[in-house]
């Protein structure tokens, strides 16, 4: 079974950044957002390799 869905670049600008606390770790690649006390963090290195697949 292929997979045809189209993978978007994702765009975060500062109307997304104000929306709760972000941390941005540059030299470990990972973007943290803390929003209504809950927290996701979002690693580029692991997107970006997953991205060429």
């Amino acid at each position: 079974m292929e997979d045809d869905a189209e993978v978007e670049p994702l765009l975060l600008g500062r109307s997304f950044l104000a929306t709760g606390r972000a941390l941005i770790d540059v030299e470990m690649g990972e973007l943290m957002q803390r929003t209504h006390g809950e927290q996701v963090m979002f690693n580029v290195f692991k997107a970006m390799k997953h991205h060429d697949d």
